[in-house]
Protein backbone atom coordinates (compact mmCIF):
# COMPACT_ATOMS: atom_id res chain seq x y z
CA UNK A 1 0.00 0.00 0.00
CA UNK A 2 1.42 3.38 -0.99
CA UNK A 3 1.67 6.08 1.65
CA UNK A 4 -0.14 9.35 1.02
CA UNK A 5 2.46 12.09 1.55
CA UNK A 6 -0.35 14.46 2.53
CA UNK A 7 -1.46 12.45 5.53
CA UNK A 8 -1.26 14.45 8.74
CA UNK A 9 2.11 14.55 10.43
CA UNK A 10 1.97 14.57 14.22
CA UNK A 11 4.94 16.91 14.28
CA UNK A 12 3.69 19.28 11.58
CA UNK A 13 5.41 22.68 11.98
CA UNK A 14 3.16 25.57 12.97
CA UNK A 15 3.27 29.29 12.18
CA UNK A 16 4.82 29.84 15.59
CA UNK A 17 7.83 27.63 14.99
CA UNK A 18 9.39 26.72 11.67
CA UNK A 19 10.74 23.25 11.00
CA UNK A 20 14.54 22.93 10.89
CA UNK A 21 17.26 20.27 10.76
CA UNK A 22 16.97 19.44 14.47
CA UNK A 23 13.37 18.33 13.83
CA UNK A 24 14.45 15.75 11.26
CA UNK A 25 15.54 12.27 12.30
CA UNK A 26 18.92 10.79 11.43
CA UNK A 27 17.19 8.14 9.29
CA UNK A 28 15.28 10.81 7.37
CA UNK A 29 18.50 12.73 6.70
CA UNK A 30 20.18 9.56 5.44
CA UNK A 31 17.31 8.78 3.08
CA UNK A 32 17.21 12.40 1.92
CA UNK A 33 20.94 12.20 1.13
CA UNK A 34 20.33 8.96 -0.78
CA UNK A 35 17.59 10.63 -2.85
CA UNK A 36 19.80 13.62 -3.73
CA UNK A 37 22.70 11.31 -4.56
CA UNK A 38 20.47 9.10 -6.75
CA UNK A 39 19.30 12.09 -8.79
CA UNK A 40 22.82 13.50 -9.20
CA UNK A 41 24.40 10.12 -10.01
CA UNK A 42 21.79 9.42 -12.68
CA UNK A 43 22.20 12.82 -14.32
CA UNK A 44 26.00 12.50 -14.28
CA UNK A 45 25.67 9.09 -15.94
CA UNK A 46 23.48 10.62 -18.65
CA UNK A 47 25.92 13.51 -19.10
CA UNK A 48 28.71 11.04 -19.88
CA UNK A 49 26.53 9.47 -22.57
CA UNK A 50 25.58 12.87 -23.94
CA UNK A 51 29.17 14.02 -24.15
CA UNK A 52 30.24 10.85 -25.99
CA UNK A 53 27.17 10.77 -28.28
CA UNK A 54 25.91 7.51 -26.81
CA UNK A 55 22.14 6.84 -26.73
CA UNK A 56 20.45 7.17 -23.35
CA UNK A 57 18.44 4.00 -23.92
CA UNK A 58 17.93 1.74 -26.92
CA UNK A 59 18.04 4.39 -29.64
CA UNK A 60 17.41 7.73 -27.92
CA UNK A 61 20.15 10.33 -28.25
CA UNK A 62 20.43 13.00 -25.60
CA UNK A 63 19.97 16.48 -27.02
CA UNK A 64 21.60 19.60 -25.62
CA UNK A 65 18.61 21.87 -26.22
CA UNK A 66 15.58 22.07 -23.88
CA UNK A 67 12.47 20.14 -24.85
CA UNK A 68 10.24 22.70 -23.11
CA UNK A 69 10.39 26.26 -24.43
CA UNK A 70 8.42 29.04 -22.74
CA UNK A 71 7.99 32.38 -24.51
CA UNK A 72 6.75 35.61 -22.95
CA UNK A 73 4.23 37.09 -25.41
CA UNK A 74 3.83 40.34 -23.49
CA UNK A 75 1.36 41.84 -21.07
CA UNK A 76 -2.16 40.45 -20.99
CA UNK A 77 -3.39 42.48 -18.02
CA UNK A 78 -2.36 44.26 -14.86
CA UNK A 79 0.83 42.59 -13.57
CA UNK A 80 0.23 39.58 -15.82
CA UNK A 81 1.96 38.32 -18.94
CA UNK A 82 0.74 35.93 -21.61
CA UNK A 83 3.05 32.92 -21.71
CA UNK A 84 3.26 30.30 -24.46
CA UNK A 85 4.83 26.90 -23.77
CA UNK A 86 5.93 24.55 -26.53
CA UNK A 87 6.95 20.95 -25.88
CA UNK A 88 9.10 18.97 -28.28
CA UNK A 89 9.32 15.20 -28.18
CA UNK A 90 12.69 13.82 -27.14
CA UNK A 91 15.15 13.81 -24.26
CA UNK A 92 17.54 16.64 -23.45
CA UNK A 93 20.21 17.20 -20.84
CA UNK A 94 21.66 20.67 -20.38
CA UNK A 95 24.31 21.96 -17.98
CA UNK A 96 27.91 20.91 -17.43
CA UNK A 97 28.01 20.08 -13.68
CA UNK A 98 30.97 22.49 -13.44
CA UNK A 99 29.36 25.91 -13.53
CA UNK A 100 25.75 24.95 -14.26
CA UNK A 101 23.64 22.14 -12.76
CA UNK A 102 22.53 19.27 -14.95
CA UNK A 103 18.92 19.59 -16.07
CA UNK A 104 16.93 16.77 -17.68
CA UNK A 105 13.81 17.29 -19.77
CA UNK A 106 12.02 14.45 -21.52
CA UNK A 107 8.80 14.50 -23.53
CA UNK A 108 7.99 10.84 -24.08
CA UNK A 109 5.27 8.25 -24.49
CA UNK A 110 5.40 6.33 -21.24
CA UNK A 111 6.23 2.66 -22.01
CA UNK A 112 3.89 1.46 -19.24
CA UNK A 113 0.86 3.73 -19.57
CA UNK A 114 1.30 4.73 -23.25
CA UNK A 115 0.45 8.30 -22.22
CA UNK A 116 2.49 11.34 -23.25
CA UNK A 117 4.48 12.58 -20.27
CA UNK A 118 6.89 15.35 -19.44
CA UNK A 119 9.69 14.30 -17.10
CA UNK A 120 12.04 16.81 -15.48
CA UNK A 121 14.96 16.44 -13.08
CA UNK A 122 17.45 18.96 -11.77
CA UNK A 123 20.78 18.15 -10.13
CA UNK A 124 22.68 20.10 -7.51
CA UNK A 125 24.32 23.41 -8.34
CA UNK A 126 28.05 22.51 -8.53
CA UNK A 127 29.18 25.97 -7.40
CA UNK A 128 26.87 25.96 -4.39
CA UNK A 129 27.95 22.43 -3.50
CA UNK A 130 31.61 23.43 -3.61
CA UNK A 131 30.89 26.23 -1.15
CA UNK A 132 28.20 24.75 1.10
CA UNK A 133 28.83 21.03 0.52
CA UNK A 134 25.77 19.23 1.93
CA UNK A 135 25.30 21.60 4.87
CA UNK A 136 21.69 22.76 5.08
CA UNK A 137 20.78 26.14 6.55
CA UNK A 138 17.77 28.43 6.71
CA UNK A 139 19.57 30.95 4.48
CA UNK A 140 19.39 28.46 1.59
CA UNK A 141 15.62 27.93 1.73
CA UNK A 142 15.05 29.07 -1.86
CA UNK A 143 17.86 26.96 -3.35
CA UNK A 144 16.83 23.70 -5.00
CA UNK A 145 19.42 21.03 -4.16
CA UNK A 146 17.72 18.41 -6.34
CA UNK A 147 14.33 18.00 -7.97
CA UNK A 148 12.33 15.62 -10.16
CA UNK A 149 8.78 15.44 -11.38
CA UNK A 150 6.35 14.09 -13.96
CA UNK A 151 3.50 15.86 -15.74
CA UNK A 152 0.85 13.97 -17.66
CA UNK A 153 -0.21 15.56 -20.94
CA UNK A 154 -3.76 15.61 -19.59
CA UNK A 155 -2.78 17.88 -16.70
CA UNK A 156 -2.01 15.93 -13.50
CA UNK A 157 1.54 16.16 -12.18
CA UNK A 158 3.72 15.50 -9.16
CA UNK A 159 7.07 16.94 -8.14
CA UNK A 160 9.55 16.36 -5.32
CA UNK A 161 12.07 19.08 -4.42
CA UNK A 162 14.88 19.05 -1.86
CA UNK A 163 15.76 22.57 -0.74
CA UNK A 164 18.94 24.05 0.71
CA UNK A 165 17.34 24.48 4.11
CA UNK A 166 16.85 20.71 4.32
CA UNK A 167 13.14 20.57 3.59
CA UNK A 168 11.67 18.05 1.15
CA UNK A 169 8.52 19.30 -0.58
CA UNK A 170 5.94 17.28 -2.48
CA UNK A 171 3.66 19.09 -4.91
CA UNK A 172 0.86 17.61 -6.99
CA UNK A 173 -2.14 18.48 -9.10
CA UNK A 174 -5.03 16.12 -9.75
CA UNK A 175 -8.74 16.59 -10.09
CA UNK A 176 -8.41 20.39 -10.19
CA UNK A 177 -6.74 20.35 -6.76
CA UNK A 178 -3.21 21.63 -6.16
CA UNK A 179 -1.38 20.36 -3.09
CA UNK A 180 1.98 21.26 -1.60
CA UNK A 181 3.51 20.00 1.61
CA UNK A 182 6.92 19.71 3.24
CA UNK A 183 7.33 16.39 5.02
CA UNK A 184 9.84 14.74 7.31
CA UNK A 185 8.39 11.23 7.79
CA UNK A 186 10.33 8.20 6.61
CA UNK A 187 7.48 6.72 4.55
CA UNK A 188 7.18 9.83 2.36
CA UNK A 189 10.90 10.08 1.60
CA UNK A 190 10.92 6.37 0.74
CA UNK A 191 7.97 6.97 -1.58
CA UNK A 192 9.94 9.75 -3.29
CA UNK A 193 12.85 7.35 -3.83
CA UNK A 194 10.54 4.73 -5.37
CA UNK A 195 8.99 7.36 -7.65
CA UNK A 196 12.40 8.47 -8.91
CA UNK A 197 13.52 4.88 -9.53
CA UNK A 198 10.35 4.32 -11.58
CA UNK A 199 11.19 7.36 -13.71
CA UNK A 200 14.66 5.95 -14.37
CA UNK A 201 13.13 2.64 -15.45
CA UNK A 202 10.69 4.38 -17.79
CA UNK A 203 13.48 6.38 -19.41
CA UNK A 204 15.51 3.21 -19.91
CA UNK A 205 12.81 1.73 -22.14
CA UNK A 206 11.83 4.61 -24.40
Amino acid sequence: MMINPFEADKNEPSLLRAENETDRSVEFKEKRAKLVMSINDYLIKLAKKRDTNQPSANVTLLLDEPRIVTTNLGRSGHNTNLMATEKYRGVSLTGDNIEKPLSLQAVIKNPRTRDIEVIEALGSDPISMSVDDTNFSSERQLEIVAMFGVEDAKGPYFKYSVYGNGSVVHQSYSGDVHKSRAFKDIASIELAQVAFEQIVQDLNFI
